[in-house]
């Protein structure tokens, strides 16, 4: 939330006019500050220029729709962390998948109920709030050495709590330098990324077919689940991708939505 005092802000997407009224009226009804947007052009301008608490949007938006509106504002290092909500009307798995793959947070199925999306969208704020902040406030703490104490990590979690979007936008934001792991069971599969002051230098996914660089970063994005370590310590990484973490991420994203639409 903007300030421990004040109403949280959301922006609300959605070329409906019925239903757009309806989100304004359920958000106002529980306590927050409506932006709103009929497209997602006009969203993202929004969301650039207002910064909001959240984002909820509509999948079926003219034009460029809610998926792609996503992916844009994950690829924003100011945006990145900002919880985004899906308003769909129908609620498959595949949508999930592709939904969290590009970094949703939940989904609310139309027609509204008001209750409901209320508490989804307290819940996503609550949990940005604790699982994000603590993660934030976390990485400040860890300092550069040669080597960590013995026994203990920089950090460490779960993929469900936070995605590996948000987690490169943090390491890239706190101007972090370490190794990144990551480690997924079933199938069981590993992977390290050599940060040098918040950016992606190398990354080599283990495999039957490893790989290397930004192909192994684009993979690693549409894993939804998983355990992540971070150690902060120096790194003789020369840069072998030459990208910005907003590059990543979106190119990323480019390719997980391809995929989905073939």
């Amino acid at each position: 939330m903007s300030a421990a005092l004040e109403a949280p802000r959301i922006l609300a997407v959605d070329d409906d006019a019925d239903a757009l009224c309806e989100l304004v009226r359920a958000l106002e009804g529980s306590g927050c500050v409506v932006l709103i947007a009929r497209d997602a052009d006009a969203g993202l301008r929004l969301a650039i220029e207002q910064v909001p608490d959240l984002i909820v949007a509509s999948v079926d938006l003219p034009g460029v729709d809610g998926w792609a509106l996503a992916k844009h504002v994950r690829s924003r290092p100011r945006l990145a962390l900002i919880p985004f909500i899906f308003l769909t009307r129908g609620d498959t798995h595949e949508d999930r998948l592709r939904g969290f793959q590009l970094g949703g947070d939940d989904f609310v199925r139309k027609p509204l109920r008001a209750a409901e999306l209320g508490a989804r969208v307290q819940g996503s704020l609550r949990r940005q709030a604790r699982i994000v902040g603590a993660v934030q406030q976390h990485l400040r703490e860890v300092s550069a050495r040669p080597a960590p104490e013995p026994g203990r990590l920089g950090i460490a979690g779960t993929l469900e709590q936070v995605g590996l979007p948000a987690l490169l936008t943090m390491l890239e934001l706190e101007h972090k330098t370490g190794v990144l792991t990551l480690l997924r069971r079933d199938p069981p599969r590993e992977a390290c990324l050599y940060i040098v002051a918040g950016r992606v230098h190398g990354a080599h996914l283990a495999g039957r077919q490893p790989l290397h660089r930004a192909a192994a970063v684009y993979e690693l994005l549409r894993w939804d689940s998983g355990r992540f370590e971070f150690v902060a310590r120096p790194v003789a990484q020369r840069d072998e991708i030459g990208l910005s973490t907003g590059e990543l991420l979106l190119e990323g994203a480019r390719r997980i939505d391809a995929d989905v639409r073939c």
